[in-house]
């Protein structure tokens, strides 16, 4: 990582047995601020480029109705939404 030092990979996992009541969800982390304030991780989220990947509710990929052109979002809500509210 050192040839990147603006790089930050966080990895957070949910469904290993090791981690049974100790889950940790990315939109939790952005709502309540955590992931902002986290150390090493000054993350002003407004102002950088965050790749996601896993399950669809999680990432959160709105639907668009090819009649209207209106977008709605799955709940609970996605990082998508999330970020972009």
């Amino acid at each position: 990582m050192s040839r990147y030092p603006h790089y930050t990979y966080l990895s957070l996992t949910t469904r290993e047995a090791q981690n049974v009541g100790h889950k940790v969800y990315i939109q939790d982390l952005i709502t309540s601020g955590q992931l902002e304030t986290a150390p090493r991780r000054r993350a002003r989220l407004r102002e950088h480029h965050v790749f996601l990947c896993g399950n669809p509710k999680m990432i959160g990929v709105p639907e668009v109705d090819r009649a209207t052109g209106a977008v709605s979002y799955s709940q609970p809500p996605g990082v998508i939404e999330i970020l972009t509210a």
